[in-house]
């Protein structure tokens, strides 16, 4: 099972503070209140006019997101007896982006920095949480030592011109301030150490920014026109997952002064593999997983950002497995539920 603080976004993530100075920044509340709902927009008066989408993120000017992950995950095992873990985790990011430059084919490079983060979480009716700038305990700081040395580290982000994010890149502040917190993690191999790197580039950050970046076709659009973006091939147990994200635009409308893309999201997928398994003498006898995936998304297509994002996914998976003992063949089974939430906000 995939548990606490080894999630985000399938997914998680943080600082310290000593002094009252240090702990000023987080007594702003709000900046911790996810919202859910919709955008308030109103209908154009001509809602099928044709326009192109473009990221239009100005140099120098800072970007403020509010990024939140909603997580469940209830594992059920049945053999002699039924035993089911449960699972759930809300995890919150604070980041500011600042466009450095654009070069002649569109690619935005950004500085980044994640600001602040709030998790809580319940493993089997335990109730654990963290919140960046008020963890002084130096026990504590090694428990929470990734999510410390994301907090406050400048980083960097290449965006393609159509929402592909390219590289994060610019991380040594974030292992060093990793390494300080866990000395002992300064005894790691180049190899070992690389893999941390990576760690923190594909299973931390991207994920935040997946929800920020979406893909963007590079031709006019209008409403009901649709474009889709192949992801990379995934593993689900012993079956090889190829999903397809389809977009749709559903509207066009108002917010303010500036017009604003309603985008649907949803999600096709092909599984390929044998149902078949067979490991130390155990037989396995796998179903095929089910996801479903589902989104809004808001663009601003007249300031050229993401102003809002919502979306949805739930997994399904189940197997058989059968041993033998010394007092004959024993079967078990186990199901499992994943559902995931994710929510981007300019603030």
């Amino acid at each position: 099972m995939k548990y606490l603080f080894l999630i985000i976004f399938t997914l998680s993530f943080f600082m310290v503070g000593c002094s009252k100075k240090e702990e000023k920044p987080i007594v702003n509340k709000s900046q911790f209140v996810t919202d859910t709902s919709g955008l308030k927009t109103t209908p154009l008066s001509n809602p099928n006019e044709p326009f192109t989408f473009r990221y239009n993120y100005e140099k120098g000017k800072s970007y403020n997101y509010r990024v939140s992950s909603i997580a469940s995950d209830i594992e059920t095992m049945k053999a002699e007896s039924t035993i089911t873990q449960t699972f759930k985790q809300n995890s919150i990011y604070n980041l500011e982006l600042t466009p450095t430059e654009t070069d002649q084919g569109g690619t935005m490079e950004m500085n980044a920095v994640i600001n602040s983060i709030k998790i809580d979480a319940q493993v089997q009716g335990q109730s654990l949480s963290y919140q960046s700038g008020t963890v002084k305990d130096s026990t504590e700081k090694l428990k929470f030592a990734e999510y410390e040395a994301l907090t406050k580290s400048a980083f960097s982000v290449r965006i393609s011109k159509l929402g592909e994010i390219l590289e994060i890149m610019r991380v040594d502040k974030i292992l060093n301030k990793y390494f300080s917190i866990n000395a002992q993690a300064n005894a790691m191999n180049p190899e070992q150490k690389s893999a941390l790197r990576m760690k923190f580039i594909e299973g931390l950050l991207r994920p935040i920014f997946v929800q920020i970046f979406k893909p963007i076709p590079d031709h006019s659009v209008a409403k009901d026109s649709i474009w889709t973006y192949t992801q990379a091939p995934a593993e689900a147990m012993v079956f090889k997952m190829d999903n397809t994200n389809v977009y749709k635009i559903i509207n066009l409308e108002k917010l303010d002064n500036d017009k604003i893309a309603i985008i649907d999201g949803t999600i096709k997928t092909v599984i390929t593999g044998n149902n078949k398994a067979t490991d130390r003498g155990v037989s396995y006898d796998f179903t095929k997983p089910v996801l479903n995936a589902s989104g809004k998304i808001y663009f601003d297509i007249t300031k050229g950002v993401i102003i809002k994002s919502n979306v949805k996914t739930k997994t399904a998976t189940h197997f058989t497995m059968e041993a033998p003992t010394p007092k004959g063949k024993q079967k078990g089974e186990r199901w499992g539920t994943t559902e995931n939430s994710y929510i981007a906000e300019l603030l």
